[in-house]
């Protein structure tokens, strides 16, 4: 869980659908803010102090909003990204309460200051879970989980869900989830001749192709992460 108290100030909104393209062009980014048996309220933030706030926060850790004269708490639950720039576009934030338990998907990951052994022997570690679903109260969700991989030695070791150390107050979300694999061993890919030789044509025919943008043909087209949580359209 964050240290730090992570605040952002919103503004209402109530344009439509082409005001709001005109507010991003602006720096502005719409969002909505949803909270049970309430309707949802349009707002937004210019797009530098939401990203500002993304970065700290993700979507694991409470956030202190204000609308109006008002504090809320809340959690950025989605974010939208242009299919094709991959810019933000819109984002959701559930407005919290921080008595009640909430669920949040918190990352894993190595951990870099362990020694893994299955990798001084050659063989390769896999990551097949990045992340998995926990419910605790707001100020106690974890930023991530530090996984010891140091009983990762052999070829089908793994490790589970459930090998991951819970803060006290955490708990999954089902007892399911448990058995999910986060880390396994496997036996490093073995390279057929046949693959050697393919990568060798491969290497060959690349370099005799020109590029059309000559030397340095980058192309000009903006790019980004062309991925997008859920419908690019909203307003």
């Amino acid at each position: 869980m964050s240290s730090n108290k992570i605040t952002i100030e919103l503004e209402d909104r109530k344009e439509t659908r082409t005001e709001v393209r005109a507010l991003r062009a602006e720096g502005v980014l719409p969002g909505v803010i949803n909270e049970p048996n309430v309707d949802s309220k349009n707002v937004a933030v210019t797009l530098r102090e939401f990203k500002k706030v993304y970065s700290a926060a993700g979507r694991t850790q409470p956030i202190e909003f204000s609308l109006g004269s008002k504090k809320h708490l809340g959690m950025i639950k989605e974010i939208d990204r242009d299919p094709v720039l991959g810019e933000l576009i819109h984002f959701t934030i559930q407005s919290i309460k921080a008595d009640e338990v909430v669920a949040a998907e918190i990352p894993v990951r190595l951990d870099e200051e362990v020694e893994v052994p299955a990798k001084k022997v050659g063989f390769d570690v896999i990551a097949v879970t990045h992340s998995f679903e926990v419910e605790a109260l707001p100020h106690q969700i974890p930023e991530e989980f530090l996984i010891d991989p140091s009983k990762l030695a052999e070829i089908g070791d793994r490790i589970l869900v459930s090998d991951a150390i819970m803060p006290e107050g955490v708990k999954l979300k089902t007892e399911e989830d448990g058995e999910q694999v986060l880390y396994i061993v496997e036996a490093p890919r073995v390279t057929s001749e046949e693959d050697l030789a393919s990568d060798e044509g491969d290497d060959g025919s690349a370099a005799d192709v020109p590029s059309e943008k000559g030397d340095g043909g980058d192309s000009d087209d903006a790019g980004g992460d062309s991925s997008s949580d859920k419908d690019s359209t909203k307003e």
